[in-house]
């Protein structure tokens, strides 16, 4: 079922001239490249402390320590529905959205906001650091609006399933080496022994270099899951992925697991100043206490001596 051949548009009604252009403004033009064809979804999730040496700049990294979940547990940064081979890539399929996304640039939070239950918005906040700079409304815009769900119906499954990530173990593998380093073989090996040998089709780990240099840090696990994988619990008959051809991996053998920033100390408070001596008024009727001189110690003589 592609592009335009959907049930419904033979509808009567559909067939009105006017009709075609009303669904021109509130889906945009439709390509002549091809028709969109979704043959998947990728379930991003970041290593944030990872993220965050990448770029510290990021808001959601001031403080980040392992007091916050998101600091030592695997976070979501969006599910991604992705087209087949050949067919135009599902991408900005949301008109409104995108005439904002234009106009406004960067600032995402100048998009409209999204209509999601205050239970589910509240969840997402929680697993999605990016929530705070409005950037489930850019993924939203971006890639959720072409998987043809609601808004609500969309991150639901993006939630639950990152979730059920962060309760893998594959995430208890990758939080088990925090500060440290882990081999590639064995973070693959905690997928494969929970959703069985051939799993790793459906597992990409994503690593980076520090600008400054050194070894490449863990900042991205990708999952890929069909359609019907999305709205039930991970399972291997919900993972995507030719089990003869798994995905490239983007990690050295050995991946560095960077640990969080510390919580900043706050500026000690300046020492206070010493209290004045009590100095007690002098009585001629009070005997005084003897002034004793102290000792003078003579310097050690030590006899030069002359080097050969």
């Amino acid at each position: 079922m592609t592009g335009w051949n959907r049930p419904g548009w033979n509808r009567p009604g559909w067939n009105h001239p006017g009709a075609f252009f009303l669904v021109v403004l509130i889906l945009g033009w439709p390509t002549i490249a091809g028709a969109q064809s979704l043959d998947h979804y990728t379930l991003v999730m970041g290593w944030q402390p990872g993220r965050c040496i990448v770029d510290p700049n990021q808001p959601e990294c001031a403080n980040l320590s392992l007091r916050d979940s998101i600091g030592r547990n695997l976070s979501l940064i969006g599910l991604k529905p992705q087209s087949r081979s050949g067919s135009v890539m599902l991408k900005n399929c949301d008109a409104i959205f995108r005439i904002f996304d234009r106009s406004q640039g960067t600032d995402a939070c100048a998009m409209p906001g999204l209509r999601l239950s205050e239970e589910l918005a509240t969840e997402l906040s929680q697993i999605m650091p990016g929530t705070a700079q409005c950037r489930d409304r850019h993924f939203w815009s971006k890639y959720g609006s072409c998987s043809m769900l609601s808004q609500e119906m969309f991150f639901r499954r993006a939630v639950d399933r990152a979730l059920e990530a962060q309760r893998s173990r594959l995430n208890a593998k990758i939080s088990g080496a925090l500060g440290g380093k882990i081999g590639r073989a064995d973070i693959i090996a905690a997928f494969t022994d929970e959703f069985g040998l051939d799993a790793d089709r459906a597992l990409q780990l994503i690593c980076t270099k520090p600008k400054q240099g050194g070894q490449p840090i863990l900042v991205e696990v990708l999952i890929f899951l069909t359609q019907i994988g999305t709205m039930h619990p991970l399972s291997n008959e919900g993972l995507w992925g030719d089990g003869e051809h798994p995905p490239t991996q983007r990690c050295p053998e050995e991946i560095l697991v960077p640990a969080p920033l510390t919580e900043p100390r706050a500026n000690p408070a300046p020492p206070a100043a010493p209290a004045p001596y009590p100095l007690q008024p002098y009585d001629p009727t009070k005997p005084q206490p003897m002034q004793v001189e102290p000792d003078i110690i003579e310097p050690l003589f030590i006899p030069e001596t002359t080097v050969p």
